[in-house]
């Protein structure tokens, strides 16, 4: 009878483990509005309501959790197998081997350049250009820039200057201590807007160039896989969960 007992509660306790669901944290950067963002303590934007309605789908099987942190950190706990997948990045296999796969795109973004509207860029582009470099702000991590940026740089007609968010470069464009500043069109806009709140200031800034169009994705840890057994799973149904949810809501009824 004790034996049989026994037995029952094992089985119990086996059925109530396969009941657990797995617990899956992805990071997402804290300041990348509006998209991923950090807003009086709460992680917010396009793509954490549109990564956690997909999460949604996924349950009971999976739990995930949003964790924002610094985009440069958040990388350097994906390169160092510390943590399962990260948010957004773009695609860039052959410079971050340590990201594979990338999950279905959330969104395709447009990078472009915006500097003061009475300030040229397009000189800065010119060989026998013979102005001081200009200075141009992206954030901490990012690689966005293409060609014709990488060779400016290299001819010392354009210095990269990083700084830790999309935050910390609007400011210093604002306050002229950059020329320009890179990054998604919709961002800058955004936090030119937010910035500038209550005047018009933002007015005086305005889109000098357009880089290109990337998509963002989640992004998975390809660093000690053995931690994730779960990963090729997850990464399937998660495809098949924002794709769902971004066939039932456009990105503009996403948006906060």
């Amino acid at each position: 009878m004790k034996f049989a007992f026994t037995a029952v509660l094992l089985c119990i306790s086996i059925i109530t483990k396969a009941q657990e669901p797995y617990i899956v944290e992805i990071l997402a950067d804290e300041q990348y509005p509006p998209y991923s963002y950090v807003e009086d303590g709460k992680l917010k934007g396009v793509y954490i309501n549109l990564v956690t309605k997909a999460a949604q789908l996924l349950a009971p099987t999976y739990q995930v959790k949003l964790v924002a942190m610094p985009w440069k950190r958040a990388l350097a706990q994906i390169e160092n197998g510390k943590a399962f997948a990260i948010l957004p990045p773009y695609k860039h296999p052959e410079l971050r081997p340590f990201i594979f796969p990338y999950s279905t795109p959330l969104h395709e973004e447009n990078v472009a350049v915006y500097c003061h509207r009475n300030f040229n860029l397009s000189i800065f582009f010119e060989a026998e250009s013979k102005k001081r470099p200009a200075n141009l702000g992206i954030n901490s991590g990012y690689i966005i820039l293409d060609d014709k940026y990488v060779d400016a740089v290299e001819n010392n007609r354009i210095v990269i200057r990083e700084n830790k968010s999309t935050q910390s470069n609007i400011k210093k464009l604002l306050k002229g201590r950059i020329d320009c500043y890179a990054n998604d069109e919709l961002t800058i806009t955004f936090s030119l807007k937010a910035e500038s709140a209550n005047t018009s200031i933002y007015k005086l800034y305005e889109k000098k160039d357009t880089i290109g169009a990337h998509t963002a994705h989640i992004g998975y840890s390809n660093v000690l896989p053995e931690q994730f057994p779960y990963k090729a799973d997850f990464i399937e149904k998660m495809n098949s969960a924002i794709m769902n949810i971004k066939d039932e809501h456009s990105i503009d009824s996403l948006m906060e």
